[in-house]
């Protein structure tokens, strides 16, 4: 006899405009259903292919604006964190804080998050490891580990890559349909794979804005007008909604889903496909009517100029034409950023190495003055010129020794080398005598080299190169230690010091 039964399990997630309405109910739903296990992911991939199919063309491009999107809202938030991390003390402040004020912002950031778009709603279903009330408020670091993860390497230039946040489960059901599924799950699992990561760094955004009481930025979206990805899935829910909740009351749901749908629609801004400057209010921008025509693909431009522009440098390849999933990524990684550093003095950090906000926001002067050596902190305060010096050595032979260990430093965090270029400046700059001559705060100096190099022993290590400069029967700093003697004589001579004078 066949005892096998056939069960059937129907669920329904939480609202996108409950987030905002009733965002503890909202929140408690979509945590109960991220711990219930009916959001495994093969079974999410399984439901996606029965409910969400579209043409893969279509889903490549979305995919290629998703991509292009979250690779500039990362850059945001890293100018964005770097200066509130250096100048308006987010750290100390949310470590300080009481759960209780934690979990009120972290609720915010959860809701205000989820109410931005459909997509981003629905894309808890693959954030159930990092977004919960317990896990953001808790414990204080959780927030900040995951906003320093979110700043690129670079705050001068569009990251390359965003920042993901591994999950076993999501991890290795993609890598296995990378090798052997078919192009609409390949892309599919790419685009959950984003969203949960554009998530994340919504959450973390408006949760921290929120509890600085900062306004939160205008979302920029993609209108796809000739298209509707959910269609299909819409048509398939209101049959289900029929059977749940009878025909009456899936009509006024259904009708609260729209009004919901225009609403959200309105309060967001379409940008250009090239420069991204949005939309003024009641503007509507102009798109490539080849991609329209064929394809119904929005494509908007704020002018001529951008749209040859954007034709010629990453457009021609896919315009009016299908994409595949390698065509949306290299369309995405052309996209045009902030305007590029002419000269690059800094180059990008060896792997295994995180730079702090502070050394970020270092770099980021130097790459914008390559003529400039370093950026000297000469007293407390904020991010203002009358707070810091350029240095720019006249020297050559001692430039390129200061340049040289400078830049060992800032790529690959070797903390010798960093000792030795502070050591350097901080007692060149002593025995010039700026302390007293300027009221530079030679103090001030020390905590920022320290805070750039997240090396809490660097005066001390300072203080030990120290002595060894006092036993070269030159004074010759240990950076500089294969100057011939004269050559350190001659450069003494032109720009005179104390020679005297000690770090204390």
């Amino acid at each position: 006899m066949d005892n096998s039964r056939l069960v059937t399990v129907t669920f329904e997630l939480p609202r996108t405009q409950h987030a905002l309405s009733k965002p503890e109910e909202w929140n408690a739903s979509w945590e109960r259903l991220c711990s219930s296990g009916l959001l495994a992911p093969p079974l999410c991939l399984e439901l996606a292919l029965k409910m969400e199919l579209c043409e893969t063309g279509v889903k490549a491009f979305e995919y290629s604006r998703l991509l292009q999107n979250t690779l500039g809202l990362r850059f945001d938030i890293g100018v964005e964190a770097v200066d509130l991390l250096l100048y308006h003390d987010l750290e100390s402040k949310w470590l300080a804080a009481t759960r209780a004020t934690r979990r009120q912002h972290a609720l915010v950031g959860l809701s205000e998050a989820g109410a931005i778009a459909r997509n981003l709603n629905e894309a808890r279903r693959f954030t159930g490891d990092i977004l919960t009330l317990e896990n953001l408020s808790k414990e204080g670091h959780t927030l900040i580990d995951l906003l320093k993860a979110i700043i690129p390497d670079d705050i001068s230039v569009l990251p390359k890559t965003p920042c993901h946040f591994p999950n076993a489960a999501w991890d290795s059901l993609r890598e296995e349909r990378q090798k052997n599924g078919t192009e609409f799950e390949k892309l599919w699992l790419a685009e959950a794979h984003m969203l949960r990561s554009k998530l994340i760094y919504h959450v973390v955004q408006c949760t921290y804005l929120s509890f600085l009481g900062r306004p939160r930025p205008k979302i920029t979206v993609v209108r796809n007008l000739g298209h509707s990805p959910h269609a299909q899935m819409d048509s398939v829910e209101k049959e289900l909604k029929k059977k749940l909740y009878g025909g009456k009351a899936a009509k006024e749901m259904w009708k609260d889903d729209k009004a919901a749908w225009k609403d959200r629609t309105s309060r967001r801004a379409n940008s250009c496909t090239n420069c991204l400057k949005k939309e003024e209010e009641g503007q509507k921008f102009p798109h490539c009517s080849k991609c329209w025509t064929a394809l119904k693909r929005d494509v908007p431009y704020c002018s001529r100029e951008c749209q040859t522009a954007d034709y010629k440098s990453r457009h021609k390849a896919i315009c009016g034409k299908e994409m595949g999933l390698e065509d949306a990524v290299e369309t995405a990684l052309k996209a045009r950023g902030p305007p590029k550093p002419t000269v690059t003095q800094i180059g990008p950090a060896v792997e295994g190495f995180k730079r702090s906000p502070a050394l970020l926001h270092h770099i980021f002067k130097l790459n914008r003055d390559p003529k400039t050596d370093l950026y000297i902190r000469i007293k407390e305060g904020t991010d203002s010129e009358d707070c810091f010096m350029r240095m720019d050595t006249p020297f050559p032979p001692i430039q390129n020794l200061i340049r040289a260990a400078r830049d060992k430093a800032m790529t690959t965090g070797d903390r010798q080398s960093a000792a030795l270029v502070c050591h350097f400046t901080v007692w060149f700059l002593l025995a010039k005598g700026l302390d007293k001559e300027r009221g530079w705060d030679f103090k001030a100096m020390i905590d920022e080299m320290t805070k750039e190099y997240e090396f809490p022993d660097l005066k001390k290590a300072m203080l030990e190169l120290q002595v060894r400069q006092f036993r070269d029967p030159f004074m010759r700093p240990p950076l500089v230690r294969s100057l011939a003697p004269a050559d350190w004589i001659g450069y003494v001579r032109i720009s005179p010091v104390d020679m005297t004078r000690r770090i204390e």
